[in-house]
């Protein structure tokens, strides 16, 4: 999913989150319809186009490379550049059009895309269209780190170690830069291989975000 890095700024820097229920909002493509939640909503965490800029370097130089190791026939790219409905409509059109057979299938696709480009949006779409577990890469590694998991607590000794000297309540998980890919690849293994991911299917957007994840 693809689209001009300013159209993403304008996305990101317009982006804004009510700190009371968690819902997202846009100040220009979709605002709130109630004046209280208008009120309450605030930018989202690390909302800066500095931020967002060092962020699309970082896809820019490895998104070349991710594509050519994934096999050739089962990628598209799609402009993001336009209504999300449209979007979908491409997305769907060509997930049906892809070889079938009688043998027993687990639909899997995988996302990528900048920041801003609609990912998680086409990702609720697609597990809502066919049942597919929605999983984020961000909110799979925050989850772990949650829950005190082996991998969790792996990933959190790495952090307080490159963001030393931050408190806690100041640290953001973009800030530290990549996790080391073996232990990012452990924790979407684990998940991958739980009954839902294995029955269902999946839908997976945050990952892989180098050239060649281990």
């Amino acid at each position: 999913m693809e689209a001009p890095d300013m159209v993403l700024i304008e996305r990101f820097m317009g982006k804004r989150i009510d700190p009371q229920t968690g819902g997202i909002y846009h100040l220009t493509f979709e605002p709130p319809e109630s004046p209280e939640v208008t009120r309450r909503i605030k930018p989202i965490e690390n909302q800066s186009e500095k931020f967002l800029r060092k962020q699309l370097l970082h896809y820019h130089r490895n998104i070349e490379g991710i594509r050519a190791a994934v096999c050739k026939g089962t990628t598209k790219i799609i402009n993001a550049d336009q209504p999300k409905t449209d979007v979908f409509a491409q997305v769907y059109h060509f997930l049906c059009q892809q070889p079938r057979s009688v043998a027993p299938q687990c639909p899997r696709v995988i996302l990528q895309g900048p920041r801003g480009s609609g990912k998680g949006t086409q990702a609720a779409l697609l597990s809502a269209k066919y049942g597919l577990v929605n999983i984020s890469m961000v909110e799979l590694i925050k989850q772990a780190i949650a829950d005190n998991s082996k991998v969790g607590n792996m990933m959190s000794t790495y952090i307080d170690k490159k963001m030393m000297g931050k408190s806690k309540n100041n640290r953001h998980l973009m800030e530290c830069g990549p996790l080391p890919d073996n232990i990012v690849l452990k924790c979407l293994v684990e998940r991958l291989s739980k009954l839902d991911c294995a029955t269902k299917g999946w839908v997976l957007r945050g990952y892989p975000k180098v050239q060649d994840p281990s």
